[in-house]
């Protein structure tokens, strides 16, 4: 029996959510608040967005854990208002609803008309002109960092590459990051170690201070990243911690793993940065090979390595296979 707070059992919208913005939660908050349940179907887009089709789905289900979100691939890539190429689209969207009743389609797009007409239900168009939220899709994807107030933090977190630094020493890191942030015009997150050099590390040091240390470095990833513009340059991170904890208890910290998914994006790219002891480059090396993390080594002067980085930098896009990086 349909809720009658609500106007729906059903409803169903559709979209690339490339990115994910205001404009879109808006409408979908809508739906929710009208509609027992709601389906969501994100187009794969490879000509219109390099975000992938898993990415942009998990920013749906992350946000909105009710909904109903299908993938949809093989996307007819036909465009245009003709009868023919419209059917398409509407025969593809029946196909993926796999005799799923609907009762509303909730759209901020003139196709509304037809899909509800295909579908044989309701037809909700909400902020057709964009007067309440006035953005596209479009707009964000030219410049997403000009246009961050319209993403939210979770959506806006995987248009800034990560860029870690292990290694060294903090000095060394800490210049790094420092003036890579200000080369770039972004924002950095340095040492997240209270506890400093491992000669500062005694055996009291339990393993629930080493943990609030992790949550707070993590705290501060996160503001950093809603100031970023493109890079976050990032002094350390929670392997570090973790190594120094190793020190003390010989073994992985128990609530690495459980931090590090909950509440950590990996790095985009890691840089190791060349130490004088041989020992401690294997011990980070190691750390890395273990967990499987590709790795760029840095070594010579301040200089070469900056410049080492900036090739990096160059040649990366978001989202891409960092071995393919020729550098």
């Amino acid at each position: 029996m349909k809720n009658q707070n609500k106007k729906y059992k059903t409803a169903l919208t559709v979209g690339k959510f490339a990115p994910l913005h205001h404009g879109h939660m808006m409408l979908i908050d809508k739906a929710l608040q009208e509609t027992e349940h709601l389906f969501v179907i994100i187009y794969d887009s490879p000509l219109h967005t390099d975000l992938p089709l898993v990415v942009r789905a998990q920013w749906l289900r992350s946000l909105y854990p009710q909904l109903t979100v299908i993938e949809g691939w093989n996307v007819p890539t036909d465009e245009g208002w003709t009868d023919e190429i419209q059917q398409k689209h509407e025969n593809f969207i029946i196909n993926l609803l796999d005799g799923q009743k609907i009762d509303a389609f909730y759209s901020s797009e003139a196709y509304g008309f037809r899909m509800s007409l295909a579908l044989g239900c309701e037809n909700e168009i909400v902020d057709l002109d964009r007067n309440t939220i006035a953005i596209t899709g479009t707009d964000i994807r030219r410049d997403p960092y000009e246009y961050r107030k319209y993403l939210h933090p979770v959506v806006y977190s995987d248009f800034i590459t990560k860029v870690l630094f292990y290694g060294g020493n903090e000095a060394i890191t800490e210049k790094l990051v420092h003036t890579l942030s200000s080369v770039y015009e972004t924002s950095c997150v340095k040492h997240g170690l209270q506890y400093g050099h491992v000669d500062q590390i005694t055996e009291k040091t339990t393993e629930a201070q080493f943990e609030s240390q992790m949550l707070n470095f993590v705290k501060k990833i996160e503001a950093a990243t809603q100031d970023a513009n493109k890079f976050l340059f990032i002094q350390s991170g929670l392997l570090e911690i973790n190594f120094k904890s190793k020190l003390i208890h010989h073994r992985d910290h128990p609530k690495l793993y459980k931090i590090a998914a909950e509440h950590m994006p990996q790095p985009d790219i890691i840089f190791v940065i060349a130490q004088e002891d041989e020992v401690k480059d294997r011990q980070i090396i190691g750390e890395l090979k273990f967990r499987n993390m590709p790795y760029i080594y840095l070594s010579g002067s301040f200089e070469s390595q900056l410049e080492q980085i900036d090739i990096v930098l160059n040649k990366y896009n978001k989202f891409m296979n960092p071995i393919d990086l020729k550098i």
